[in-house]
């Protein structure tokens, strides 16, 4: 526990309270108090900042301001005041412990604050893994799988039902090329956004589309049963009739 600008009947009680559960650190200034928890930021479970001065907010204010410390949650405290409490709260700090207060409520606050930033570590470490195994296996474009996520997804389908169909389909959009090169790739880039969009849009929950290397977009449909397959198929003969520009053809 850092405590910065505290009294010494403040350090005091907060030493006693911790005892045998937490180091406490006293820093009468911010500014090294920061430097510290800059350094040490992974060993701090709470700062506890005796906010008495417009120099302690702004200590808060560094605080939350720093990549380095911004997660470390900060408890104020001070003098009982509405709206310090609530100008410190928007400022980021966790929350505000008015003064005179008990051993049994601060132990109760730091416990509840830690508890809450153990959390929000865990949902960050959770998100930050989750964006990295999104990259691995989607196309960072389209929000399809690529590749690699493709053929993870094939060795989990289920290709066994006896009374179901399952159809692959491969679709090229025609003079991808030429949108390239005259609307810059950054045109050809939002044709292949929209057109993945529109696919999403026509694609139950049990179907796997992915945009492989080669620029094709390929499309297993689950489960599908004849039926299904039958009005699938006439869907794509429609398609090709009402666009003879396009190339629609359907293969079985």
């Amino acid at each position: 526990i850092v405590v910065v600008g505290a009294t010494d009947a403040m350090l005091r009680m907060v030493g006693e309270i911790f005892s045998g559960q937490y180091q406490v650190a006293n820093f009468a200034g911010g500014e090294e108090a920061l430097k510290f928890a800059g350094e040490r930021r992974r060993d701090i479970e709470v700062v506890m900042l005796s906010c008495q001065t417009g120099s302690d907010a702004e200590t808060l204010a560094s605080f939350k301001s720093c990549d380095l410390t911004r997660n470390i949650p900060v408890i104020v405290v001070a003098a009982s005041d509405a709206d310090k409490e609530e100008q410190v709260l928007e400022m980021g700090a966790e929350d505000f412990l008015a003064l005179p207060f008990t051993a049994a409520i601060v132990r109760r606050r730091v416990d509840n604050v830690v508890s809450g930033a153990r959390l929000r570590a865990q949902k960050r470490q959770i998100e930050s893994r989750t964006e990295l195994l999104k990259e691995a296996y989607y196309d960072y474009l389209t929000g399809v799988y690529n590749r690699r996520g493709w053929e993870m997804a094939l060795q989990g389908a289920d290709f066994d039902a006896d009374d179901s169909l399952s159809a692959l389909y491969m679709l090229d959009i025609d003079n991808l090329k030429s949108c390239n090169d005259s609307l810059g790739h950054s045109g050809g880039d939002r044709m292949l956004v929209l057109f993945t969009q529109a696919l999403r849009r026509n694609l139950r929950a049990d179907d796997i589309a992915a945009d492989t290397a080669v620029g094709d977009t390929l499309v297993l449909a689950a489960a599908s049963s004849p039926a299904e397959e039958a009005l699938l198929n006439d869907w794509l003969e429609a398609q090709r009739r009402a666009h003879p520009e396009s190339t629609i053809e359907v293969l079985k």
